[in-house]
């Protein structure tokens, strides 16, 4: 099964009753036919009036209201095509809200790493966290343990339900210590994601109790001291069907993120007008950011002056905290997640709501 993302139609716009141009014909001709009656026939008023202007008139009439009518059975037409489009992508977002939810995301970074905020320190501090980088154990065995450690505070007892653990990782050199690690760490069965159709089975699962892992996982090479951005990522997906009246066992918090590991914002853009969330007609209340002063502080907080930058150029993209748009959002990063495959991109954040919903708020930049 392919990922259940449909082809939809493109809107139809209704096209302008044109009113002023047929109320511009009108008084043309009427202009035209006095003009030649005044200057060239010569014919008595009387005679003008019944067998020209009024014959005319009603010709025009009878048109008119034709074009009338053909234009709104155009508006009608428009608008049930429009309809059905709206229609056909709520139903398959509520198709996708029905059959995975999170439950979990783990973020591993190294601690005492210190970021850039002015020009002056950045040579001293890229320094000192070369350092810490240095002495981190960034081994796969340290990675997953770490992951595993925290997304068993959030969801106690997963383990025991885990199924599958998929994983991303731009290094497939060292494919057979990740799977001995799952199998030691896990207890499961390890597959590696190399385009969406590999996860897409599970929307079709009739087990509403099981669990799986998205995990992204960068391989650094010996000696290699890695960005303070590259990091280890997990996603626990479940079914919606586990829990009574969506009420998740998660205890994210909003100082938390996620980097969306190997992908590019920009080569998205598609996807998101697929699932309405850059739906042209609703672009500048989409643009509104409902947590703007939250971004800002996450932007200062975990962003060079760089990068900040970036993001304040670009437009930042938010998914509205509401319940439709964050289970969207939700599956926006779960997508996007599985289906890059290239650079991992500190650009992409995914951060998680404190609410104990599992809801999740998108920010991101344009990447151009």
């Amino acid at each position: 099964m392919s990922w259940p993302v449909p082809e939809f139609p493109v809107k139809r716009d209704a096209p302008g009753a044109k009113i002023t141009l047929w109320l511009g014909l009108l008084f043309v001709v009427l202009a035209l036919i006095f003009f030649l009656d005044f200057c060239i026939l010569k014919l008595p008023l009387t005679e003008v009036l019944i067998f020209i202007y009024l014959p005319y008139i009603l010709i025009w009439m009878c048109l008119f209201t034709y074009a009338m009518h053909r234009h709104e059975q155009t508006r009608i037409a428009c608008q049930s095509w429009n309809a059905s489009i709206t229609f056909k992508r709520n139903e398959w977002v509520n198709w996708c809200q029905r059959k995975l939810m999170v439950t979990g995301v783990s973020l591993l970074m190294p601690k005492s790493v210190r970021q850039v905020y002015t020009s002056e320190r950045k040579q001293r501090t890229e320094e000192e966290d070369k350092q810490l980088l240095a002495g981190y154990d960034h081994s796969v065995e340290a990675v997953f343990t770490a992951l595993a450690k925290d997304l068993d505070q959030q969801h106690e007892g997963y383990q025991s339900k885990l199924k599958t653990v998929y994983v991303i990782t731009p290094n497939p050199l060292q494919n057979t210590e990740i799977e001995r690690n799952v199998t030691k760490i896990w207890g499961c069965a390890t597959e590696f994601i190399q385009t969406p159709e590999d996860i897409g089975h599970l929307f079709d699962e009739e087990d509403n109790s099981a669990m799986w892992l998205l995990v992204g996982l960068n391989i650094w090479q010996a000696g290699q001291i890695p960005a303070y951005h590259e990091m280890a990522s997990a996603v626990l997906l479940t079914s919606c069907y586990y829990f009574e009246r969506n009420t998740f066992p998660f205890n994210g918090s909003l100082s938390r993120f996620m980097p969306i590991n190997e992908m590019q914002l920009s080569a998205d853009l598609l996807m998101l007008e697929k699932m309405n969330l850059l739906d042209k007609e609703e672009e500048k209340s989409f643009w509104l950011m409902r947590e703007n002063e939250l971004a800002q502080d996450v932007i200062y907080q975990y962003c060079n002056k760089a990068q900040r930058r970036t993001f304040l150029k670009n437009n930042i993209y938010i998914a509205d905290n509401q319940v439709s748009a964050d289970r969207e959002a939700v599956f926006v990063m779960a997508m996007m997640l599985i289906k890059a495959m290239e650079t991992l991109s500190p650009q992409c954040l995914l951060m998680m709501d404190s609410d104990g919903l599992g809801y999740a708020t998108v920010v991101g930049c344009e990447v151009r």
